[in-house]
């Protein structure tokens, strides 16, 4: 699927391509009357999951086999979780899906106090064909697991002005307009430096 830059930190979901080519930068009005999915982008590490043949579970960061070791302690979290929906997860993906998301835990630069999960899906790859699947392709294949998906802010005919892109930035996605208080909250708590809550 493409991924449109267009200098607002959303994704466009246009259509199931090869995940290997580049998406160009289009202007909006190139993709005038096309079917669109602006999903929320929520902060932190890219995550793959995956299987292999032998119905290993594989889990990486960024590209980067996590096998151990100092830089995995934030995906610790994660690695529990997977291990212990491996099943589940095996059953939805099998030996040629891989589920790519992002990991919210430790590994982020946005404060959320609404956060249903650390986990969110944001494309399922096949293997097979190199081709990632739809958004409402994904949806389906997850409903029912313990996978949750990037939120969906808008589908439906690509809007031509900005401003209307725009307004979908005005309600932040997993955050509350307390937000500052959560945090402020969390670092008292663990006792962080006061020039880190700033």
């Amino acid at each position: 699927m493409h991924l449109i830059p267009l200098s607002l930190p959303r994704r466009l979901d246009i259509a199931a391509t090869s995940i290997a080519s580049a998406a160009p930068a289009l202007p909006l009005t190139a993709l005038a009357g096309r079917h669109v999915v602006i999903e929320a982008l929520i902060d932190g590490a890219e995550v793959e999951l995956s299987f292999d043949t032998g119905g290993q579970q594989k889990l990486s960061a960024g590209g980067r086999a996590l096998a151990g070791g100092f830089g995995d302690r934030p995906f610790i979290p994660m690695k529990v979780w997977a291990m212990a929906h491996e099943h589940r997860l095996f059953a939805a993906l099998q030996d040629h899906l891989e589920l790519h998301g992002v990991w919210s835990y430790a590994m982020r630069r946005v404060w959320y106090d609404r956060l249903p999960h650390y986990f969110h899906a944001t494309e399922v790859l096949d293997r097979g064909t190199n081709r990632c699947w739809s958004t409402a392709r994904r949806h389906a294949l997850l409903e029912g697991t313990p996978v949750l998906c990037a939120p969906v802010l808008y589908a439906g005919p690509m809007p031509t002005q900005p401003q209307w892109l725009e307004s979908l930035l005005r309600r932040p996605v997993a955050r509350t307009a307390a937000w500052h208080r959560a945090f402020e909250a969390a670092a008292l708590r663990d006792a962080l430096p006061m020039a880190l809550r700033a």
